[in-house]
């Protein structure tokens, strides 16, 4: 429902194959469940410290009331690109002030070389949710991002199923 509100579906495309719909299905309704989307993303990995997890980070922060935006708009004009605006898929800030971004990606890469490193300067911590063989490149590519978290759809999926068989 996000994806349609938000004119994300395009006509004449397959929805089933839009990273926008699965961002709008899975990160819509998990709003709704605030705590067990901390959970969820608490397990993606720092790039920069070893054995660090987003967890460790935020502690136990919860999400800020009335925070959590999908496809946020921000003016983000800067002398690397031509773009003038940015517009992660998921933002939310905490009730301890920090700010969240989540980029989520299935199949395809980033939208452009720069995409991670402009999201990385609105936020506190950037969680690139990705299949488990993009991973590396971006690790390699993306070093000197000291707020970049990675999570891979594998561990993102068993993080809900450990939560299912808590309930």
């Amino acid at each position: 429902i996000d994806a349609e509100m938000q004119k994300k579906i395009k006509k004449n495309v397959d929805i089933a194959v839009l990273e926008d719909v699965l961002t709008s299905n899975v990160f819509g309704f998990m709003s709704m469940l605030n705590h067990m989307l901390l959970r969820v993303l608490g397990t993606a990995k720092s790039i920069n410290k070893k054995n660090s997890v987003l967890t460790d980070v935020i502690g136990e922060a919860s999400l800020h009331y009335k925070s959590f935006e999908l496809w946020k708009s921000f003016d983000n004009q800067n002398e690397s690109t031509a773009k003038l605006r940015d517009e992660p898929d998921v933002y939310f800030e905490l009730d301890n002030g920090k700010r969240i971004i989540v980029e989520v990606k299935f199949w395809s890469n980033e939208s452009g070389e720069n995409q991670l490193a402009d999201y990385a300067l609105l936020c506190d911590h950037l969680v690139y949710l990705t299949q488990t063989f993009q991973q590396k490149k971006v690790t390699k590519d993306h070093a000197n991002i000291s707020n970049l978290y990675l999570l891979d759809w594998k561990e993102f999926e068993k993080n809900l199923g450990d939560i299912e068989k808590e309930v």
